[in-house]
């Protein structure tokens, strides 16, 4: 995830970080709500 992508195509980096997000999200979840 580079400053560089982000200033060339800020769709894509966006669509990435979501996906980072909501990956951390889903893991924070699972060791919340099964451990």
């Amino acid at each position: 995830m580079t400053e560089q992508l982000k200033a060339e195509n800020q769709i894509l980096w966006v669509a990435r970080m979501n996906n980072i997000r909501s990956r951390a999200i889903e893991i924070v979840n699972n060791d919340v709500i099964y451990n």
